[in-house]
């Protein structure tokens, strides 16, 4: 549907966030946004180091998708904000 690019950490606010451009070029994927869905599942892998009994760290992440989802886990916090070109 799309492709993730320009992958950053946020500026002030956002610090402690992930923010990428987000170019979606499916149809249907628009017409959903357009429409107001706009919260998103980041998925991924990652390396986990114990730190403590039931506790770890996660190291060496790598992105593998982002999908549309009515009510993600994070909420509204990571989001889409849309800008037209």
């Amino acid at each position: 549907m799309g492709h993730v690019s320009n992958i950053r950490q946020g500026d002030d606010e956002p610090s402690g966030l992930l923010i990428a451009d987000l170019i979606i070029k499916d149809e249907i994927a628009i017409e959903a946004i357009d429409s107001g869905l706009r919260e998103m599942s980041c998925g991924y892998d990652a390396k986990y180091r114990q730190t403590g009994p039931g506790k770890a760290i996660q190291y060496q992440i790598t992105g593998n998708h982002v999908a549309l989802v009515p009510k993600g886990r994070a909420g509204i916090i990571c989001s889409i904000e849309t800008v037209s070109q």
